[in-house]
This record gives structure tokens, C-alpha cells and sequence, in this order.
């Protein structure tokens, strides 16, 4: 999946990029990192801790609860499935979701999305091992920023806390009143605080250039 990225980033010719990731996407962020880091120049992990757990790899127990979730939702493909799908990782189980859902409802409907995710959640936990897949933090040499919301029930936030500095020079940003889907929930503030990251690093860089000018 990650070369997959890879290759899009190589069709549309994008030389530099700056990464945001949410869940899923922000393990595969980090593998990007590592396969093109001349390339990608700031990263966000939202919705994540594994980058920074002792293993540095996905968890088989929650990628197994990630699957059940969806798994329901997929046998079927309703409305009212996807729309308990998503409430179920929200810390607002009522939470808004009528655009995510209708995407949903419109990809599970297709006859081998079952078996796709079934499969594609069998060979994460099958590879869960590989050195390929393991992310080493310290190894991370870009402004990263950790995003996630307090009451995430698929994320660490503890153990985020207190081990998000592994990635040198990491920033960690919490929502509060905020489950697995800050973008959904609470996007006013989600894009606000990638605004500050995203600013806050491109000063930086300017200032650096000038020095380096001079």
C-alpha cells in the first residue's frame, strides 16, 4: 500500500510533500517516510500510537477489534450499519457522519469488499512480525506532529503522552471531548491545529534558510 502511494506521488510528479495520516493512514504515513524521505517533509500521525508503542508495529488485539467493527457493517451493507459503525469509534455516538456513511454504505454494497477486508486485516496481522513493517521513531527526522483526540478507545493516549518524544522534536496535539475521528467530530479545530503545526514548521525552515545564507 505504501508503494502504491509511492508510485501515485511518482505519476502526478510530486517532488515534496508534507503527509497526513488518520488511523491506518498514519502507520502507512510513516512507512512513506521511510520509503522517500527526501520527499516527504513533515508528517502528521493522527489517531495512532503504535509508531511510538515498544513494538512499533500494529497491534493484532485491536486490528482484530477494528475488523469485527467493520466486518458488521460490511455482512450489511446498510445505512444504519455504517452509520453505528462509525458512531461506535466517536466519542459523540451521534455524531454527524451522513457524508462518511453514504461513502461507506456505497463501497461495502460492491460484492468482494467483504473478502478484501477480511483478507487485508489477516495479512497485517500475518506480517505483524516483519522488521519491513516496524516503525523505529527515533529514525523519524522530519517535524512530526501526533493528533488525536483524548477519548480515541483505539489509541494509547497515556502511553502517547509520555512516549511521543521518541520522534525527535515531536509535537503532540489532544482533543478533548474527542474519539478515533477528530476530523469528523471536531473539524474546525482539527484543521486549525494543523494550520499551527504547518506554519509554525515552514518559519522555522524560512529562518533556517536565511541563516544558512547568511
Amino acid at each position: 500500500m505504501t508503494k502504491h502511494v509511492a508510485r501515485f506521488m511518482d505519476k502526478i510528479d510530486i517532488d515534496r510533500c508534507f503527509v497526513v495520516g488518520s488511523s491506518l493512514g498514519s502507520f502507512l504515513g510513516c512507512l512513506l517516510y521511510f520509503e522517500r524521505q527526501k520527499q516527504v517533509e513533515r508528517l502528521v500521525v493522527g489517531a495512532l500510537h503504535h509508531p511510538v508503542s515498544n513494538t512499533g508495529s500494529l497491534d493484532p488485539v485491536s486490528l482484530r477489534a477494528v475488523m469485527a467493527n467493520g466486518t458488521k457493517a460490511m455482512t450489511d451493507a446498510s445505512w444504519q450499519a455504517c452509520i453505528k459503525r462509525i458512531g461506535n469509534i466517536c466519542f459523540d455516538r451521534n455524531c454527524p457522519a451522513s457524508e462518511l456513511a453514504f461513502t461507506q454504505t456505497t463501497i461495502y454494497a460492491q460484492d468482494d469488499r467483504l473478502t478484501a477486508y477480511r483478507e487485508l486485516g489477516e495479512n497485517f496481522i500475518k506480517h505483524i512480525d516483519d522488521d519491513k513493517v516496524r516503525i523505529y521513531p527515533e529514525r523519524i527526522k522530519i517535524p512530526t506532529l501526533f493528533l488525536s483526540g483524548r477519548e480515541d478507545i483505539r489509541v494509547n493516549v497515556e502511553l502517547l503522552t509520555t512516549a511521543y518524544k521518541k520522534v525527535p522534536g515531536a509535537e503532540l496535539s489532544l482533543i478533548d471531548k474527542c474519539g478515533h475521528l477528530p476530523e469528523l467530530e471536531h473539524p474546525t479545530t482539527y484543521v486549525s491545529r494543523l494550520r499551527a503545526f504547518f506554519s509554525a514548521t515552514y518559519r522555522e525552515a524560512s529562518q533556517g534558510d536565511s541563516a544558512s545564507r547568511r
